[in-house]
């Protein structure tokens, strides 16, 4: 995972790794509702910037809107802290996945987007703006499946005295996900 602030004070960077647990139930129907919760160590990889502790929670409800298209809405929670300060992060999503068929039914090509219209961050307002985008393979076997998805969001912040402050975090993800027979 890596991340990127435009400070006032210059350009930031961070990076490390990050492990993430969840769970996804289907109530009923078509919907699937996922919770999740992430958290890693964010090294500085800029002189005199500060390592980063991420943690993260989440929720999200996903609907397929027809064989090759999901439709999803969520809500996070994320806390970056420092030795000096800690910052607070509630995001609200919008997302659609397109999956396209490679190879069969077994290798999926992965394609997604999305538009978090609120974006609140301690101390330093809303976002003006704020996208999501990513792209990856799902492999499906017998036991699960298993996905690489790299992913970059991009934030746009402008607040009071400061200008514009733009952060991005991308991340490569890998995620396993076994089948549980009922």
């Amino acid at each position: 995972m890596e991340y990127r602030v435009d400070a006032s004070a210059g350009s930031e960077r961070f990076s490390g790794p990050a492990a993430s647990l969840g769970a996804t139930v289907r109530p009923g129907g078509h919907a699937e509702l996922r919770l999740a919760a992430l958290v890693g160590r964010l090294s500085a990889r800029t002189a005199g910037a500060l390592d980063r502790d991420l943690a993260q929670a989440m929720a999200e409800v996903s609907v397929p809107l027809g064989a090759w298209f999901v439709a999803r809405a969520g809500i996070a929670v994320r806390g970056f802290r420092t030795l000096a300060a800690r910052q607070r992060w509630t995001t609200v999503q919008a997302s659609g996945e397109a999956r396209v068929p490679f190879l069969g039914r077994s290798v999926h090509g992965v394609l997604q987007l999305s538009y978090l219209p609120v974006v609140s961050v301690a101390r330093l307002g809303r976002a003006t703006s704020a996208f999501a985008a990513g792209a990856g393979l799902e492999y499906r076997l017998r036991p699960g499946e298993i996905r690489v998805v790299y992913s970059l969001e991009r934030y746009a912040f402008a607040p009071p005295g400061a200008g514009r402050r733009p952060e991005q975090l991308s991340s490569l993800t890998v995620k396993l996900r076994p089948r549980v027979v009922q």
